[in-house]
């Protein structure tokens, strides 16, 4: 293959070379699966987005709706509501977003649990509505939830694939966190 090189030092590059090539069409598999689970997490993350103001609406509107009919509800419970800061629902692996989510799945079982006590808001329309607008919401974040954390597991796979391991490492591309 190389002219003027002895048989073994031919060997050694001809090996070489398709090692190289070998391990350059892993990088491009790798870096493939890399940008194709990057742009998927941030669908999925777009999605949460969405989903998460809808419940953030949604349950203000339960409590309007609480408090319409002359039920007593917590200040402490409400000033929660009011001081919530949507922005941080674009941020989904960040402790102020898991804060925020928290904050929100507290208030909704805080409504519901108000709700059940006062046997005659749970037959009001208005009220079933907004309940079972929260309840969808929340079926529809654990989905997403569900496969935004697949395809996180996906993401961490590929930068930590072995062969390409370092190049992730020298760019600092950093794992990604599940949500809980």
């Amino acid at each position: 293959m190389y002219n003027g090189l002895p048989e073994t030092a031919n060997v050694i590059f001809t090996v070489i070379t398709i090692i190289a090539l070998v391990w350059v069409a892993l990088l491009l598999f790798d870096l493939f699966f890399v940008f194709f689970f990057s742009t998927i997490l941030k669908k999925h993350s777009k999605a949460m987005v969405v989903i998460l103001n809808s419940k953030y609406e949604n349950t203000k509107k339960i409590y309007e709706i609480i408090q319409s009919y002359q039920v007593r509800i917590d200040d402490k419970v409400l000033q929660e509501l009011n001081n919530i800061d949507i922005s941080a629902f674009s941020k989904p692996d960040s402790e102020e977003g898991e804060k925020v989510r928290n904050i929100l799945s507290y208030l909704k079982d805080e409504a519901m649990f108000v709700a059940n006590r006062n046997k005659d808001l749970l037959n009001k329309p208005d009220f079933q509505i907004a309940k079972n607008n929260v309840l969808e919401l929340d079926s529809q974040y654990r989905t997403d939830i569900a496969m935004y954390n697949a395809d996180v597991l996906g993401y961490n796979y590929w930068i930590s694939f072995l062969p390409c391991r370092f190049v992730f490492k020298l760019f600092k591309v950093k794992k990604k966190n599940i949500i809980n």
